[in-house]
Formats: C-alpha cells, structure tokens, sequence
C-alpha cells in the first residue's frame, strides 16, 4: 500500500471526513480522525492540541466561525501525497471555504501527515501556509 495512489486515496477519505464534520457539528467524527497529541502550525503559531477538551475547545471555535461566516460546504483538493514511510503519509491539499457558490476565504494550503496507528489512519499534523 505505499503507491501514490493509495495515499492520495487515503488522504481524500481524510479531507472528505473532516470537512463533513465540521459541516455537521459532529465533534466523534472530527476525533476519530486525529491522533493526540496533535500539533497545528501556521507561520505565527505552534499549538499542540493534547487532549480530548482541547480538541473540542477548537473545534468548536472552528465550527462557531464557519458558522457565523454561513459556510455551506467545504471543498479540499489533494494536490499531492506519497508515503514517506509505509505508516506515515504527507500530503499537501488546498480547501476553498463556501457559503453557497461564493468562496469567503482565499484557499488555504496545507501540509499534513497522516499516520497508520492501531485503530487506522489519523493526521498528526498540519501546517497551514501563509
């Protein structure tokens, strides 16, 4: 299972499964997808989210901003992905943030990795580019 193919095709069930998530409000689903802990860059910021309270803490606040912005959908391309070991995946994907047909951020890119554990595959982390 280590073709390109297999780890784009398990990066887009991982994009697909999170973004419906935060459509959904369904906090289960967004944490059967990531591993504690987790650790969220952007070019500002490190956060390390190591615990269930502080994954929900924001996830909630994503979900309350989506929310407010009238987000609809939440369309994530994957742009590339390859194994770098045969348990750990890194990929980049782009997400356009909707509400309706219109997009109300510039699209965001993102790197990510993506790890087989015991109980199936879950990103460990992602960094968010400027």
């Amino acid at each position: 299972m280590s073709d390109p193919a297999s780890a784009v095709a398990i990066n887009d069930v991982m994009l697909h499964r999170t973004a419906q998530a935060i459509l959904l409000d369904d906090f289960a689903a967004m944490s059967a997808c990531f591993h504690l802990p987790f650790v969220l860059e952007t070019d500002g910021l490190k956060l390390i989210i190591d615990s269930e309270e502080k994954h929900r803490a924001l996830f909630e606040r994503l979900v309350e901003g989506y929310k407010s912005k009238n987000v609809t959908d939440i369309i994530r391309e994957c742009e590339a992905a390859e194994f770098v070991s045969p348990n750990v995946i890194r990929s980049l994907h782009i997400s356009h943030v909707m509400a309706g047909s219109h997009r109300i951020e510039e699209p965001i890119s993102t790197l990510a990795t993506t790890e087989l554990y015991d109980d199936g595959w879950r990103i460990s982390s992602a960094h968010y580019l400027a």
